[in-house]
């Protein structure tokens, strides 16, 4: 019995990492990477280890807005939700002009940000 509950519980662990995976490529996919050592340019810089970095400073991205070189933002999931909603807003002056208003997403793609550590 005990292991048919740990094999559920990873089933269901394994299967929102998926859909929330599966959000963050949709959402973010186009303009970010995800994957560690990834030096890549891309429109956005990468993502892995986000979660605890002051925003605009990862090394290997140059394109950093002033605004958010200078907002002072350290990024953990409060900052995330905020950003997600309407980053132009949240950080005017900012190059990034994504708006999430589906707090389910945006909830899927900050879970999916945690994990990449």
């Amino acid at each position: 019995m005990r292991f048919f509950i740990i094999l559920t519980l990873i089933l269901l662990t394994t299967n929102t990492f998926a859909e929330d995976n599966k959000l963050f490529i949709k959402n973010c996919g186009t303009c970010h990477s995800a994957v560690k050592g990834d030096t890549a340019m891309r429109a956005g810089p990468n993502l892995w280890g986000v979660i605890g970095r002051k925003a605009g400073t990862q090394k290997s991205y140059t394109m950093y807005s002033a605004a958010i070189k200078n907002s002072g933002i350290v990024w953990d999931e409060k900052h995330l939700d905020k950003w997600l909603t309407n980053a132009g807003m949240y950080v005017q002056g900012t190059n990034m002009f994504y708006m999430q208003s589906d707090e389910t997403v945006r909830k899927s793609i900050i879970n999916y940000l945690r994990t990449l550590k």
